[in-house]
Protein backbone atom coordinates (compact mmCIF):
# COMPACT_ATOMS: atom_id res chain seq x y z
CA UNK A 1 0.00 0.00 0.00
CA UNK A 2 3.05 2.70 -0.77
CA UNK A 3 5.67 3.59 1.17
CA UNK A 4 5.94 2.52 4.53
CA UNK A 5 7.25 5.66 7.11
CA UNK A 6 9.82 4.83 9.81
CA UNK A 7 9.25 7.25 12.96
CA UNK A 8 11.45 9.49 14.03
CA UNK A 9 12.95 9.35 17.11
CA UNK A 10 11.61 12.81 18.85
CA UNK A 11 13.47 12.89 22.54
CA UNK A 12 16.88 11.68 20.59
CA UNK A 13 18.96 15.32 20.99
CA UNK A 14 20.25 16.36 17.57
CA UNK A 15 23.62 15.26 17.41
CA UNK A 16 26.37 18.90 17.34
CA UNK A 17 29.95 19.17 15.23
CA UNK A 18 32.81 19.31 17.06
CA UNK A 19 33.06 22.55 15.35
CA UNK A 20 29.54 24.10 16.79
CA UNK A 21 30.27 22.49 20.62
CA UNK A 22 33.77 24.35 20.66
CA UNK A 23 31.65 27.80 19.29
CA UNK A 24 28.98 27.01 21.78
CA UNK A 25 32.16 27.02 24.71
CA UNK A 26 34.07 30.05 23.97
CA UNK A 27 30.20 31.86 23.82
CA UNK A 28 29.38 31.17 27.25
CA UNK A 29 29.87 33.12 30.24
CA UNK A 30 33.15 33.26 32.03
CA UNK A 31 32.92 30.22 35.45
CA UNK A 32 32.24 31.79 38.59
CA UNK A 33 35.57 32.03 40.86
CA UNK A 34 34.69 32.33 45.02
CA UNK A 35 34.33 35.34 46.69
CA UNK A 36 35.78 34.97 50.22
CA UNK A 37 34.22 38.22 51.17
CA UNK A 38 30.55 37.43 50.00
CA UNK A 39 30.57 34.04 51.51
CA UNK A 40 31.34 35.86 54.99
CA UNK A 41 28.79 38.35 54.19
CA UNK A 42 25.74 36.24 53.49
CA UNK A 43 26.51 33.62 56.49
CA UNK A 44 26.43 36.98 58.86
CA UNK A 45 23.25 37.97 57.18
CA UNK A 46 22.15 33.98 57.61
CA UNK A 47 23.06 33.89 61.31
CA UNK A 48 21.90 37.05 61.66
CA UNK A 49 18.78 36.07 60.49
CA UNK A 50 18.41 32.80 62.44
CA UNK A 51 19.38 34.76 65.82
CA UNK A 52 16.31 37.22 64.80
CA UNK A 53 13.91 34.10 64.40
CA UNK A 54 15.09 32.43 67.90
CA UNK A 55 14.16 35.67 69.77
CA UNK A 56 11.03 36.04 68.28
CA UNK A 57 10.43 32.26 69.31
CA UNK A 58 11.30 32.84 72.75
CA UNK A 59 9.61 36.29 73.34
CA UNK A 60 6.47 34.80 71.64
CA UNK A 61 5.57 31.13 71.20
CA UNK A 62 7.73 29.53 74.18
CA UNK A 63 5.76 31.59 76.75
CA UNK A 64 2.24 30.79 75.34
CA UNK A 65 3.11 27.08 75.75
CA UNK A 66 5.09 27.18 79.08
CA UNK A 67 2.50 29.51 81.22
CA UNK A 68 4.07 30.99 84.00
CA UNK A 69 1.81 30.74 86.86
CA UNK A 70 2.85 33.31 88.88
CA UNK A 71 2.94 31.53 92.16
CA UNK A 72 4.91 28.89 93.89
CA UNK A 73 3.75 26.18 95.96
CA UNK A 74 5.82 27.03 98.79
CA UNK A 75 4.40 30.89 98.39
CA UNK A 76 0.74 29.55 98.87
CA UNK A 77 -0.28 30.25 102.32
CA UNK A 78 -1.75 27.11 104.17
CA UNK A 79 -5.94 26.67 104.89
CA UNK A 80 -6.73 27.34 108.00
Amino acid sequence: MGKSVTPKKQNQPARLSSAAVEQGRKSLCAPLRPRRKLLIAMWVVMATWMAFLLVLYFKTIYPARHPHTGQTTRSVRPLE
